[in-house]
């Protein structure tokens, strides 16, 4: 019986691709994209809590609301690594699994994941 990670990742496209890697020992170990997103943006909803000091001094700099500025952070946080989505990215570590996607000579990564995602934003 398949797990729902392995049903899943046989239909959505985004499951194939690594956000962070660690290589050594023979080893490959590597955390989802989708999900190294989903977790900085759930640190940064936990640090920028409305009712933190914190979170209330930077909406009073910025004029905005408390919660506006916690939405906003955290939507940025989840696209902070869009850049990462690139097959040249995706090239630095290869053969994590056979799983991800497959690293192609013809993408060399001589542009920053973040000035590639920035791009792809523009775009």
């Amino acid at each position: 019986m398949e797990t729902i990670i392995e049903q899943q990742t046989k239909t959505a496209l985004f499951y194939h691709y690594w956000g962070k890697a660690q290589s050594g020992d023979n080893t490959a170990r590597y955390h989802l994209l989708p999900y190294h997103c989903l977790d900085v943006a759930a640190v940064g909803f936990y640090l920028l809590s409305p009712e933190t000091e914190r979170c209330r001094h930077l909406a009073k700099q910025l004029l905005v609301a408390s919660q506006w500025l916690r939405d906003f952070f955290v939507f940025c946080l989840v696209l902070h690594d869009l850049g990462k989505f690139s097959r040249a990215f995706q090239g630095l570590q290869p053969d994590l699994s056979d799983t991800l996607v497959k690293a192609s000579k013809r993408f060399s990564y001589n542009q920053r994941h973040d000035s590639l995602g920035f791009a792809l934003w523009r775009d």
